[in-house]
């Protein structure tokens, strides 16, 4: 739908700098960007170069505060919405279940650690009363994302933070590592 889209534009820009116009350029299939992670290994993904929460920390139903993991899980669920079958709404309620549902497929925030960075270049926009918190995280996406698949979470995602770049460890240390955590976000 993008291709099509595109080819149908002449003029990108016309202004007082001249003019930009596309031009026909190679399609990529998405769902098949990285190669597959090598025999033995478990592919995890690491954000690049940093992540900026969608919403602004949220309360679980028991007053806890809202993690940086809880917003990876979340942005996940923004850019997944249409697999998880969750109608995403507004406020702790909603973005509780698209959490939730996210965490059901699998996905598991591994870290998520606060970066410094100059904000304005991962964040075209906030809502009102929300700062920008850019993250580096590293996750497994259960059954979410495929494993060749090109996927970006995040605010940042519309300027090209966020990118999740595969980061294959050995099978044996991935279950030894993940069967030791408990996974309640």
């Amino acid at each position: 739908m993008i291709a099509a889209a595109l080819s149908s534009l002449r003029r990108v820009y016309a202004g007082t700098l001249g003019e930009l116009r596309l031009l026909p350029g190679r399609v990529v299939d998405a769902t098949a960007f990285w190669p597959a992670p090598p025999p033995g290994t478990s592919r995890l993904w690491r954000t690049s170069p940093a992540v900026v929460p969608e919403t602004r920390p949220q309360r679980d139903r028991h007053g806890r505060g809202w993690s940086l993991a809880d917003s990876a899980a979340l942005s996940l669920g923004f850019v997944h919405r249409d697999l998880l079958g969750v109608e995403p709404r507004k406020g702790r309620e909603g973005y509780t279940a698209l959490r939730d549902a996210v965490l059901e497929r699998g996905v598991r925030v591994l870290d998520a650690t606060p970066v410094r960075v100059d904000v304005d270049r991962y964040v075209h926009k906030l809502p009102r009363g929300v700062v920008a918190q850019p993250y580096r995280a590293t996750l497994s996406t259960g059954s979410l994302v495929a494993e060749a698949a090109l996927s970006a979470i995040g605010q940042s995602r519309h300027l090209g933070g966020g990118l999740l770049r595969p980061f294959d460890v050995p099978t044996d240390v991935v279950d030894e590592w993940m069967g030791g955590h408990s996974w309640s976000l």
